[in-house]
């Protein structure tokens, strides 16, 4: 995703009793490629749930 950019990371961190399903440290991330940033296509933008 070189040419994508990060909005937002919402990360579930289990050393404080949050817990995504039962996902250890699971995070949520929204992305957007910068062409579609420039030219304002928000309908672009998605999402990728990743567990690390």
């Amino acid at each position: 995703m070189v040419d994508h950019i990060l909005l937002l990371r919402l990360v579930c961190d289990e050393n404080h009793g949050l817990d995504w399903d039962g996902h250890h440290n699971p995070s949520l991330t929204f992305w957007i490629s910068e062409a579609d940033l420039i030219a304002n296509r928000w309908d672009q933008a998605y999402g990728l749930f990743t567990d690390f």
